[in-house]
């Protein structure tokens, strides 16, 4: 915190930096200081090992409104337009007012936003726990339940002992029953609170950049879990105005849209940037997620989701303009999303 030591400390920024909350900006701050050393930093070797700003394009931090907007989530928007605000207003109101007050020259924005981005996508533990951990963070997530070999534990006690490390310290430890050969890549999940560790999609975009390749799990294992949030889904995206043969009808054109845009950038006759491509491989399979709970939902109104299948058929065969590939491909994912919010309900 020696750099923000002339910010006033009854500031909202000074109070957020000396939270729990805040403990990772303080990390942030730490990292910072370490980059600007440069070659003198005891860390260069590991400094020069973290990815550029390119290689974190996709982090919430750095979307734009436009971007934002392409997501047609209007929580996750608010979310990453919330914490961008945040990190910009700790840069305005304590680290370029600090560094003036020393006669120093700040650094700039994009360097703070880059260690931000830096530690909200590599840190391990939370609040005052937030740490950096060299070697660790280089190792890939992977959902538990899809084959994640590795655990990255934080160790103390006896168990730390045992390992011969310092209390506090973490370790790579194989996952019981996963065997893992020589040169197979290191995995494990980023997801540390709950059973399947499936990470969510938001919390993949806001804090890593990226998406799973199995965008449906994730998207079901956290959206729309109780009937009220369903609800609210189901009238923000107008299912509730329609028969459901013309609202699913709908969504299938939506969802031959999305495709049709990124198959367009896959064989270079539409371009589009990093951050958009995201944003529509996001809203593609959210529609599809929400189509899928509404055809659930119809099932429990009308005794069973097969009973729904008629009417899937229909909306899916009756849509104009789309190909009967893509048409047997949405009804597997239809099928399927389905059968998992039935095993969830």
């Amino acid at each position: 915190m020696e750099r923000l030591q002339h910010t006033k400390s009854d500031t909202e920024v000074a109070k957020l930096l000396r939270s729990s909350d805040g403990a990772h900006l303080r990390l942030a701050l730490l990292l910072l200081d370490h980059v600007e050393q440069g070659s003198a930093s005891r860390f260069a070797p590991y400094l020069a090992a973290l990815p550029p700003r390119e290689e974190l394009a996709g982090v919430g931090l750095f979307w734009s409104e436009k971007e934002r907007s392409l997501l047609s989530d209007p929580a996750l928007a608010d979310k990453m337009a919330s914490y961008k605000s945040v990190v910009e207003r700790v840069f305005y109101e304590g680290i370029r007012p600090a560094a003036k007050a020393k006669g120093a020259e700040p650094p700039p924005l994009k360097d703070w936003q880059l260690a931000v981005a830096i530690v909200g996508s590599r840190q391990f533990g939370g609040g005052e726990n937030a740490q950096l951990v060299p070697g660790l963070d280089l190792i890939n997530h992977q959902n538990s339940e899809d084959g994640a070999n590795t655990l990255a534990k934080k160790v103390t006690g006896r168990e730390a002992k045992a390992l011969g490390v310092p209390s506090g310290a973490y370790v790579l430890l194989p996952v019981e029953g996963r065997q893992i050969h020589a040169g197979a890549e290191l995995k494990h999940s980023y997801r540390k609170d709950n059973r399947d560790g499936v990470l969510p999609a938001d919390e993949m975009l806001q804090s890593y950049g990226f998406l799973p390749r199995d965008l449906e799990q994730s998207l079901g294992a956290h959206y729309f879990t109780s009937p009220a949030d369903l609800a609210q889904a189901f009238e923000r995206e107008g299912l509730l105005d329609a028969e459901p043969v013309v609202a699913l009808r709908a969504w299938v054109d939506r969802a031959w849209r999305d495709h049709c845009i990124l198959q367009g950038a896959k064989t270079g006759q539409r371009a589009l940037s990093p951050r958009q491509s995201l944003a529509i491989q996001y809203r593609y399979g959210r529609r599809v997620l929400v189509a899928s709970q509404y055809v659930h939902f119809l099932g429990s109104l009308m005794g069973s989701v097969d009973a729904v299948q008629p009417i899937l058929q229909e909306a899916i065969s009756g849509a104009q303009n789309v190909s009967a590939d893509f048409k047997k491909d949405y009804l597997r994912q239809q099928n399927e999303m389905v059968a998992r919010c039935a095993a969830r309900a």
